[in-house]
């Protein structure tokens, strides 16, 4: 089943700090369920997800300067195809067109046909490149949240990347994310006074950059290390 939609959102990153986990995430939520109360917000039922993304573009390794990015999705049984457009800054927060196509993960499935037949369908026909560029595996924790003025998903995500031509990972960084689908966020003033929060007291910093985006930067740096 595809799934055409747009969502729009508000990004916050940080290395962590006193939210850092690893393996059980209880205490950081409890500490941002504690963030999010202080600021009139209300948090309905947690749920917990692990899953990997692999990032791939055209052979000519033009998608960077489209805008746009491709990924395949490993969450086990499941997997997805998402092609995400390029993003316009509306009211706090961007908003991207998102394209998804969910497929059963099973052996035999051909991933990189799966991505072709995206990209052709959605981009035009670009042939694509069999090596994904970044690897990221993320460890989220995933909770509906509401102020006064609308409702959100809040995913706060453990992110660690992976360079799929040497195998070397990075040290995890975190990423805040509020999102609405097919709303734009506008000027929610609780929104507002949360984001202050978490930037002034908590040390994150609000980015309008994709995990890929960091990721793929990630993976370029290992060029200029010794």
């Amino acid at each position: 089943m595809t799934d055409i939609r747009t969502e729009n959102e508000i990004k916050l990153y940080s290395d962590g700090g006193i939210f850092a986990f690893s393996e059980d995430p209880a205490d950081a939520m409890r500490m941002i369920g504690a963030v999010l109360s202080k600021t009139g917000f209300r948090c309905g039922e947690r749920e917990d997800i692990r899953y990997i993304d692999d990032y791939y573009t055209d052979v000519g390794d033009t998608f960077d300067s489209k805008h746009v990015s491709l990924r395949y999705r490993d969450s086990g049984m499941m997997g997805a195809v998402i092609l995400k457009l390029p993003g316009v800054t509306n009211g706090m927060g961007l908003s991207r067109r998102q394209v998804k196509t969910e497929v059963l993960n099973i052996p035999g499935m051909d991933r990189i046909k799966a991505l072709q037949d995206h990209a052709d369908r959605y981009l035009g026909h670009y042939d694509i490149d069999p090596i994904p560029k970044v690897r990221v595996d993320v460890s989220r924790i995933r909770c509906p949240v509401r102020s006064e003025a609308m409702g959100y998903t809040m995913d706060f995500d453990r992110v660690v990347f992976r360079d799929p031509a040497t195998g070397k990972r990075s040290v995890p960084v975190y990423e805040l994310e509020f999102e609405s689908m097919d709303r734009p966020i506008g000027d929610d003033r609780q929104m507002m006074r949360l984001v202050s929060t978490l930037v002034d007291d908590y040390l994150f910093s609000e980015e309008k950059v994709s995990k890929y985006v960091r990721g793929r930067a990630w993976v370029r740096s290992l060029a200029h290390r010794v």
